[in-house]
C-alpha cells in the first residue's frame, strides 16, 4: 500500500500469496528465503487452518518487522525467523538447525531478479539442498521484456530463467503469470 492507495504490485504480491497457501497443506514444512520485512505468506498462512504448516522459516536480509497487531512476527509457534540473515552465505547455519532435504515446499517470490546471475545459481542450489524429496520450489520474478525495473540487477526471459532451472536439477511442472505492465496492456 503506498499512502492509502494500493498499489498493482501490492494486489499481484498477494495473489502470489494466496496462490501459495492453496500449496500448502496442514504440516508441511515450509521455508522461505527473502521472506521480506512484513513475512506477508506467514501472515497469509495464519488464516487458513488448512495450511498452517508444521514449520514455517522465514529468513531475510532485512530486519524483520511488527507485524499490525504488534506482535514480533515469531508469535507464531510454527514460524521461526532468521534476520538478518544470507540464505545462501549462511546456509550451512540453516542445516545445522533444520537439516538438508527437509522442507516440502520452498516459497521464493520476487527474489530472484534482484541477485546477480552467479548468486542465483547459489540461490538455486541452495534450494535444492533443502528441498525434501517430491518437494515443490514455488519461485517467482518478472518476465524481462526489454526494459528491467530500475531495482532489479538482472531479469531473465522465459527461455532463460528455465535452462538455469532445469540446469540446477529442478523439473518445472507449470508456469503461470499473475500480472502485466499496464503499458504492455495498453498496446
Amino acid at each position: 500500500a503506498y499512502a492509502n492507495a494500493v498499489h498493482r504490485d501490492w494486489i499481484s504480491h498477494w495473489s502470489r500469496w494466496a496462490w501459495a497457501g492453496k500449496h500448502i497443506k496442514k504440516g508441511d514444512r515450509v521455508l522461505e528465503p527473502g521472506c521480506g520485512r512484513e513475512a506477508m505468506l506467514a501472515r497469509h498462512l495464519r488464516t487458513i487452518s488448512a495450511s498452517v504448516p508444521e514449520i514455517y522459516v522465514g529468513v531475510d536480509l532485512d530486519k524483520i518487522t511488527y507485524d499490525k497487531e504488534g506482535r514480533r512476527q515469531g508469535s507464531y509457534p510454527w514460524a521461526v525467523f532468521h534476520h538478518p540473515f544470507n540464505f545462501v552465505t549462511q546456509q550451512d547455519e540453516l542445516s545445522d538447525l533444520y537439516g538438508d532435504n527437509t522442507f516440502d515446499k520452498i516459497v521464493s517470490f520476487e527474489v530472484y531478479e534482484h541477485i546477480t546471475p552467479q548468486l542465483g545459481i547459489e540461490y538455486l542450489d541452495a534450494c535444492r539442498r533443502f528441498l525434501a524429496p517430491g518437494g515443490r520450489l514455488l519461485l517467482s520474478t518478472p518476465v524481462f521484456n526489454g526494459k528491467k525495473a530500475a531495482n532489479h540487477i538482472r531479469e531473465y526471459t522465459t527461455d532463460e530463467l528455465r535452462a538455469i532451472i532445469e540446469d540446477r536439477g529442478f523439473k518445472i511442472l507449470d508456469r503461470f503469470g499473475t500480472f502485466a505492465s499496464y503499458h504492455d496492456v495498453k498496446k
